[in-house]
């Protein structure tokens, strides 16, 4: 394929990144630059990512702050005016959007703009369904915003056949919809031997087995659900230990119920950076994330997995894709279901080691970053071609 010249526009972005679609949006600019391809960034600013971009050459980025923060409507609109002011001279191929972060873009493609592609990572359509809180009163706007945004896009990419359900939903053409599997990095997240840090510094002997969550603390992730699966387990087995990484309004709620039943086995250690994650997976046994309405599949699963871990999931949380063979690298759980989830945490813990191997083996089949750079490029050919 000849060189492209692409512009990338994410409201996340790594390093600082919030979740997944800030490391995804880095990883494709890294490859399609290693590629030689041309590549812009589009992407708010704060002082992590201002002081690592300062002397960056892979690929050119450009700050835009929305008008709070790292809002979805407010940073595509500032985007959008950024791009006119800095870039209306210069000639694009491919515009390529994270979600709504693009919304401005493809409802108004630019002249200098020949194809735009979105990628829907985790509909609103999906988080209506599962959410019960406040903030679910905004969604059907956004669903409305959704639909709109995608149906004006040249392509629509999707990261499991899960999302792409929920997409033609939206009665969006079905050729227009492209999967393409997510990647991880083989080599920052890989077995290795446990090196002790994360547990003596949580207490936690080393021969006592440790199941790990890693995940924003929302309601739809689940946090209290392992909680009370984990307040069980310990009636039956006291050397399984609960590690959960990350922060969120539904913490408070999952530490209630730790402290409701005086658990010394669950440990809440708040957000890490993404350097740290590796030495959690290390010192892990097996991961869960029992959470719903998903959508592409969370990349702290393929971390999991590509370090050598079981995965225990639900089915919205595996996302119907191969990264979770039932009996051969984990289980699937209810949603919101502690009695199974802990009978499956139990039954873990006699194939251990023999599903790790299998978890490694399924992300290297699979789930590259190589693969996922490779398969968004034939979906821009693709468009190109039409």
């Amino acid at each position: 394929m000849e060189t492209l010249s692409i512009c990338i526009v994410s409201g996340d972005f790594f390093p600082a990144q919030i979740g997944g679609q800030g490391i995804y949006a880095h990883k494709i600019c890294e490859g399609l630059s290693n590629l030689g391809h041309e590549v812009h960034a589009l992407v708010p600013p704060n002082r992590q990512r201002i002081a690592y971009y300062k002397e960056y050459k892979d690929f050119d980025v450009i700050f835009a702050q929305g008008l709070t923060g790292e809002a979805t409507i407010s940073f595509s609109l500032q985007a959008y005016r950024n791009f006119k002011k800095k870039l209306a001279d210069h000639h694009f191929d491919i515009l390529h959007g994270n979600e709504l972060f693009s919304f401005f873009f493809l409802l108004r493609k630019p002249r200098n703009v020949k194809k735009t592609i979105s990628i829907s990572h985790n509909s609103y359509l999906e988080r209506f369904y599962a959410g019960t809180g406040p903030k679910k009163v905004v969604y059907p706007l956004l669903i409305c915003l959704e639909k709109l945004a995608y149906s004006e896009a040249d392509r629509v990419i999707v990261g499991s056949e899960m999302e792409r359900e929920i997409i033609r939903s939206y009665d969006i053409d079905p050729s227009k919809i492209s999967l393409v599997y997510y990647g991880v990095d083989l080599d920052k997240f890989k077995p290795s031997k446990k090196h002790g840090r994360i547990r003596s510094k949580l207490d936690i002997d080393p021969n006592e087995v440790v199941v790990l969550f890693v995940g924003r603390m929302v309601e739809r992730k689940k946090p209290h659900i392992l909680v009370e699966a984990m307040n069980r387990v310990a009636r039956t087995n006291l050397n399984v230990h609960c590690v959960l990484v990350g922060d969120g309004e539904f913490r408070r709620e999952a530490e209630r119920r730790v402290a409701a039943n005086m658990s010394d086995n669950i440990h809440f250690v708040g957000s890490v950076s993404y350097d740290e994650l590796p030495d959690y997976y290390v010192d892990s046994d097996m991961f869960v994330l029992p959470s719903v309405a998903e959508g592409g599949i969370s990349l702290v699963i393929l971390e999991a997995a590509a370090a050598g871990l079981p995965l225990i999931l639900t089915k919205d949380a595996s996302s119907w894709s191969p990264v979770l063979q039932e009996n051969r690298n984990g289980y699937i759980v209810k949603p919101s279901d502690p009695v199974d989830l802990s009978e499956k945490i139990l039954l873990t813990l006699e194939n251990m080691e023999r599903m790790g191997k299998e978890s490694r083996a399924i992300v290297e089949k699979y789930f590259s970053w190589d693969a996922c750079v490779k398969g968004t490029l034939d979906v821009y050919k693709r468009a190109l071609e039409n």
